[in-house]
């Protein structure tokens, strides 16, 4: 029967990878109780407190092992910066917020996406004018990486002929150009 949880990507610095476990490895259970999903592990974890330290029984290369971690919150790097945009630029009206694994694990997606999120945005704004949606992740601006709020903010502050942004939603890479 099909059982625990399949580790594609290990946080660098999180609990799993202060304990040892490496992507593929596979957890079976944690403190005793067995997992079957994300959601599983996520509600054995709630059930701690920050500190406390729990058996995590895994398999990996088909041998079972198990080790021992400390829970902990999820990191907030970047540090949490949530700032409205402003000027004349596709982004103008956004609310916008640096992803991190806390920001993540409060909306419930990836903790390994990288960008900025559209946070909100009023329905008369530049930045739904354009088709941005809040949930969207700003992954670059005319050409330019963007990790943070403020390298968002930065890059919108100069109006070139034509904006060239790249979008992460809903998995996908979206990339539009606009005129300014």
């Amino acid at each position: 029967k099909p059982e625990g949880v399949l580790l594609s990507q290990v946080y660098p610095g999180s609990p799993a990878d202060k304990a040892g476990l490496k992507q593929g490895d596979v957890v079976l259970a944690v403190d005793d109780q067995a997992v079957f999903d994300e959601n599983g592990i996520r509600y054995v974890a709630a059930t701690k407190r920050n500190g406390d330290t729990v058996k995590v029984d895994y398999l990996r290369n088909g041998a079972k092992a198990a080790v021992s971690a400390k829970v902990a919150a999820p990191p907030e790097t970047p540090a949490r910066d949530k700032r409205t945009l402003k000027g004349n630029n596709p982004f103008a009206g956004a609310t916008v917020l640096n992803m991190s694994p806390a920001v993540a694990d409060e909306l419930g997606v990836d903790p390994f996406k990288r960008g900025v999120l559209v946070f909100e945005m009023p329905a008369q704004s530049a930045a739904a004018s354009v088709g941005l949606r809040p949930g969207d992740i700003v992954l670059e601006v005319n050409g330019q990486k963007i990790a943070t709020a403020a390298e968002l903010e930065q890059a919108t502050k100069t109006a070139p002929p034509a904006w060239k942004v790249a979008i992460e939603r809903g998995g996908q890479r979206i990339e539009a150009q606009f005129r300014s």
